[in-house]
């Protein structure tokens, strides 16, 4: 397996994307003859994954996760049944309760190379308290003046604002 983008621990919802050109890889996965791309990423906690490759320049792409020990445990060709990406040949995954622990992606087109746009991202069963306006900070209610103070990392949370 060659040297993965790694993604890092996830504990809280994340959202990734990333365009590679599979030329600039190698076939080290043999899933398809085109070249591959890894991406690892570790769930502290079970939470559902999306992996997609809507807006790939490849017209038909696959994609493969497999689980620390390199073993495939999901794949999927083309999205006819989501019809999720615009293009149904861009692959598309939904992993509902995806258990803690360290998984691979694998990226690559069907039978040809070129730029292939894989996002990835967590949706946390839980509601984090702060990470939208229906589950915010509750500070009670205030007559007169306060002071309150909380430090939250950013990176455990996704935007919800719009």
């Amino acid at each position: 397996m060659q040297q993965p983008e790694d993604l890092g621990n996830k504990a809280f919802a994340f959202s990734y994307t990333d365009t590679k050109n599979t030329v600039n890889y190698t076939n080290n996965f043999q899933g398809r003859t085109s070249n591959d791309v890894f991406y690892k990423f570790t769930l502290v906690r079970a939470m559902d994954i999306s992996i997609d490759h809507c807006g790939s320049g490849v017209y038909d792409t696959y994609l493969h996760v497999l689980n620390a020990a390199g073993q495939v445990i999901y794949s999927n060709d083309d999205d006819w049944t989501y019809q999720f990406c615009t293009n149904p040949m861009n692959s598309y995954l939904y992993l509902s309760n995806l258990p803690a622990g360290t998984y691979y992606v694998v990226s690559e087109g069907y039978s040809q190379n070129g730029n292939i746009t894989t996002t990835i991202q967590g949706i946390s069963p839980y509601s984090e308290i702060g990470s939208s306006m229906s589950v915010p900070i509750e500070m009670g209610s205030k007559a007169y003046s306060f002071e309150y103070s909380d430090t939250k990392n950013t990176a455990d949370y996704v935007n919800n604002f719009e």
